[in-house]
């Protein structure tokens, strides 16, 4: 009896499982159906059951967000022992630290295909010059690590090429995208929403899906909020509520700030939610006010409910927001162009319908899943076959 071909084995490595759970789980069902064997090595948080429905099995390695000698050490040398026990045929890494630890695990562990997804270089988020360029060399450096790269936006592909942190003979750009499928079957009751957050059935809400990190520019939307509600009570007394949907270390500084700028009662921090999509509907705006973005991927789940945008012009932001036909571009750190761009679609409600509709006709037809995927496998298929012979259908 011949025996049936061997698996391919990937292994993926991921920070935190959220990146996992946001970005991957569709590329894990799409390399099980192409025949894969797949592995995500991550720290687990909370994410692993809907991980794994995936098909992919799931390993709890943590890596360290911050930089620690120890534990990165720790994590290494765990990696290159599960590494080494399991033979895997290729290591394909995600966001800055995984990237850094797992390549070189990866490398040390003599895996034959090492492939990295840049979805933002970390040089963007540091203001001191110094960090910056330790960052800088440390991308050049990890770079030498792997076979392959892949990006996600025009505007990180032109950085990683001007600043020569690789031999881009060896990027690709694949822009991420979304199950757009997904997002039509999401019909719950708006009203219920709304009343489930406090929010006046008729109250019109500007909303935002992103970390409470500094990169996500969340002072500047308080700002702005504060400005907003002034500027509206003066003309229309409208009912105006403002919800930030996320978590992160920033929670408490920002509530604060809130309390500080007299709109605690109209600003809702929510923290993470799993209704995420249920309550990004009640939207009327789109608000994302980053310092930088890799692509801002939010921005297409957004626009997929036909809400029209407004965001910082900033990093691939400018591949997904089409300025002044799906949304408004600001100028980063700016809460009085912040405030003026949303006081001004609130004003336009045919304009707001202009831009929602142009919004989710752009993600269907340049930002769908089935294209990143597809474009993926062909990335590792060449990979494969050049490298070890295998032909992947």
């Amino acid at each position: 009896m011949k025996e049936a071909p061997k698996k391919p084995k990937c292994l993926h490595i991921t920070t935190i499982d959220l990146t996992a759970y946001c970005f991957l789980r569709t590329w894990f069902t799409y390399l099980r159906e192409h025949g894969f064997d797949v592995t995500l090595s991550t720290t687990v948080q909370q994410f692993r059951k809907e991980l794994e429905e995936t098909g992919a099995r799931v390993v709890d390695i943590p890596i360290s967000r911050s930089a620690n000698p120890v534990s990165d050490f720790i994590s290494l040398i765990k990696l290159m022992s599960f590494i080494k026990k399991e033979k895997f045929d290729s290591v394909h890494t995600y966001t800055t630290k995984a990237g850094f630890v797992g390549r070189l695990a990866a490398k040390l562990s003599g895996v034959p295909i090492i492939v990295h997804t840049i979805f933002e270089l970390p040089q963007n988020s540091a203001r001191n010059p110094l960090l910056k360029f330790a960052y800088k060399k440390m991308e050049q450096l990890a770079a030498l690590w792997a076979d392959h790269f892949i990006t996600i936006s025009t505007f990180n592909q032109k950085q990683i090429s001007d600043e020569r942190i690789l031999n881009t003979s060896k990027l690709d750009l694949i822009p991420e995208g979304l199950v757009t499928e997904n997002y039509e079957a999401v019909n719950n009751s708006v009203p219920d929403k709304k009343k489930e957050l406090g929010i006046p059935e008729n109250a019109f809400v500007i909303g935002t899906v992103a970390r409470l990190e500094a990169a996500k520019g969340y002072p500047y939307l308080l700002e702005a909020a504060k400005k907003i509600l002034e500027t509206k009570k003066t003309h229309d007394n409208r009912d105006i509520y403002f919800v930030a949907v996320g978590k992160g270390r920033m929670q408490p500084q920002l509530e604060e700030k809130a309390k500080e700028l007299g709109i605690s009662d109209r600003m809702i921090f929510t923290g993470f939610r799993d209704d995420m999509w249920e309550i990004l509907r009640t939207f009327d705006i789109f608000a994302l006010p980053s310092i930088w973005e890799g692509q801002g991927v939010v921005l297409l789940e957004a626009m997929c409910y036909s809400k029209p945008v407004v965001a910082s012009d900033v990093g691939g932001i400018t591949d997904v927001v089409d300025d002044g036909v799906t949304g408004i571009l600001i100028p980063p750190a700016d809460p009085e162009a912040l405030a003026a761009a949303l006081i001004k679609m609130m004003d336009n409600p045919d304009m707001m319908k202009k831009m929602g509709d142009a919004g989710y006709e752009r993600v269907n037809k340049l930002f769908h899943d089935r294209d990143s995927n597809r474009k993926r496998l062909e990335v590792y298929k060449k990979l494969y076959k050049n490298r070890l012979g295998i032909t992947i259908d």
